[in-house]
């Protein structure tokens, strides 16, 4: 039975430092192009507040966020903020996720493996997806293999030293997502029940921790502390995931898919097709490799199947961007599969097929209107408007003026609440029509805008307001919102007045 190809320390670090900037370099390209998203907008909305404003507002919404956006402050109080210093970091993790990816590999598989596994890393279309946003996706893709690399290097070189850096790597982890601590029950029965090294029959329950396994799992449990306290004061913020819907057939139809690759079938079949293969030359090459097998199908399929389990019989949880931290796992297990190919053309063809099933999506990730229509409509509204033009807005649309300031004119929100600094929450408040109607006195020009979603306030907001005398039309819809332009005549304007007055 073969043994494992020697690990060669500064080899392994050549090509990791090789893949983390062919990543960066790949990921990055383009990154700045896409409008901010709405999500971003968020990230913005929290870091431009003082640290005891974003200490109110952490209070109120977002507090699972709370590592993130006081990292993302320190950085853009430093940077300034624009969609490129925005979404740096985020590349930055893309690079690091894979580079650690190489690393990992050559320990647990071959360096060739690894060297795979990290390319395959950058091209998978969940990263370059992720790395195109300024949010915590590729942070916590990132923290994820490192905190499988230091459990796997402490179980190789056993030391109470390494209590500390689990630690601070399962916090760092759970803090960035706390779903992301799914993956630490693999990691515990991974350190509690391991492989015999004699090959001999495995144990599954054993009395006293096996030798050298308690300073990683010492690590994990302390680590987990501030993580469940987290999770615990997020109890009450339970709002922020009503937008997630029970799961369908439809949706558990794609987890295999939409996890990896957004949007792009084909990626995904092949990723898990050479996983495949992977896990055949696992089971082919099990010498000094015993526990790999559970260790990586666990980290890529128990995070799912918990978040898809709890949300069919408790509360919806499940998010298909919200598991993008067992990438790591479909990446070396291909990247093993790739490697076990003894023909080198077909190892080849392999190796090319997955990043030409990339291109399309990659492609897509970076258009303008890839995340959000944020400057399109900007762009309508500058082209059409009057720099003056009253709005009618909504909170999932006037995240806009969140991200890009003065995109809609220097003019009023008719619907305006109160702002967000003093409700201590990520968006300022909006009012419903019907209660600001005052406020459209002498109005004859109006922006209104509106999420697709709500299409009963719509119709009836929109109703109203031709019996004021608005005459409208629809300049731009997209998958989330609408944008209206409504106009009306001076004497239209007098006797719409004169109905609100007399309502």
């Amino acid at each position: 039975m073969p043994t494992p190809t020697p690990f060669r320390t500064g080899s392994v670090v050549v090509r990791a430092v090789t893949v983390f900037v062919l990543t960066v370099g790949l990921v990055g390209a383009g990154s700045w192009v896409p409008t901010q998203s709405r999500d971003e907008a968020a990230t913005v909305s929290a870091v431009t507040r003082s640290w005891a404003q974003l200490g109110e507002m952490l209070r109120t919404v977002d507090v699972v966020h709370a590592l993130f956006y006081s990292a993302m402050k320190v950085w853009l109080d430093m940077e300034g903020i624009s969609t490129l210093t925005l979404r740096a970091p985020s590349v930055l993790a893309c690079g690091l996720a894979a580079g650690l990816v190489v690393v990992l590999g050559s320990l647990l598989l071959t360096p060739r493996a690894g060297l795979l596994a990290g390319l395959l890393m950058a091209v998978c279309p969940r990263v370059t997806l992720v790395g195109t946003e300024g949010r915590s996706g590729a942070w916590f893709t990132a923290a994820a293999v490192l905190l499988v690399l230091l459990v796997v290097l402490a179980t190789r070189r056993p030391s109470a030293l390494w209590v500390l850096p689990v630690a601070l790597a399962t916090a760092l982890v759970g803090g960035l997502h706390v779903y992301s601590a799914l993956l630490l029950p693999v990691l515990v029965v991974w350190l509690w029940a391991p492989p015999d090294p004699q090959g001999r029959p495995r144990r599954v329950l054993h009395l006293g921790l096996p030798p050298g396994r308690w300073p990683p799992l010492v690590g994990l449990v302390l680590g987990v502390v501030p993580v469940a306290l987290l999770a615990w004061r997020a109890r009450d913020q339970q709002a922020q995931v009503d937008w997630i819907d029970p799961p369908t057939a439809e949706s558990l139809a794609k987890i295999a898919t939409e996890t990896v690759a957004p949007l792009n079938g084909l990626w995904a079949v092949l990723a898990w097709a050479t996983a495949a293969a992977g896990l055949v030359w696992l089971a082919r090459n099990r010498r000094g490799r015993r526990g790999t097998t559970f260790l990586l199908v666990g980290w890529a399929v128990v995070p799912g199947l918990v978040l898809i389990t709890v949300s069919a019989v408790w509360t919806p949880l499940y998010s298909q961007r919200y598991l993008a931290f067992c990438v790591g796992a479909l990446a070396l297990l291909g990247g093993a599969g790739i490697a076990s190919v003894r023909r080198g053309w077909l190892a080849f063809c392999l190796a090319a097929a997955l990043p030409l099933a990339s291109a399309v999506t990659y492609r897509d990730q970076r258009e303008v209107d890839a995340w959000d229509s944020w400057a399109e409509i900007a762009a309508i509204v500058a082209y059409r408007g009057n720099p003056g033009d009253p709005v009618v807005d909504y909170p999932l649309v006037s995240a806009i003026a969140v991200s890009y300031p003065g995109a809609l004119g220097t003019g009023p929100v008719l619907n305006a609440g109160e702002d967000r600094l003093s409700r201590r929450y990520l968006w300022d408040d909006r009012l419903p029509l019907t209660a600001v109607e005052p406020r459209l006195r002498g109005v004859q020009r109006l922006w209104y805008l509106s999420p697709v979603g709500d299409e009963t306030r719509r119709t009836l907001e929109i109703r109203r307001l031709r019996q004021l005398g608005f005459s409208g039309e629809m300049l731009q819809r997209s998958d989330a919102e609408q944008t209206w332009l409504f106009t009306r005549t001076a004497a239209q304007a007098e006797r719409g007045d004169l109905l609100i007055a007399a309502g």
